[in-house]
């Protein structure tokens, strides 16, 4: 797996990037793993998409 690929992989919280670590442990990754432990890079729904799926009354 690209290092890209990677990374887009762990933002969007994708299990293949779980996989390719647990298969290919590296060094070189530490930096983006470290990045997305302390940076939120969670898709938020906006309060209006929230209320057309009933989650806001």
């Amino acid at each position: 797996m690209h290092i890209s690929s990677f990374t887009t992989a762990l933002h969007q919280g994708r299990g293949s990037a779980f996989l390719h670590l647990h298969d290919f442990p590296s060094d070189e990754l530490f930096d983006i793993l470290l990045d997305a432990c302390l940076h939120n890079r969670r898709l938020t729904v906006s309060a209006k998409g929230r209320a057309q799926l009933g989650c806001i009354p």
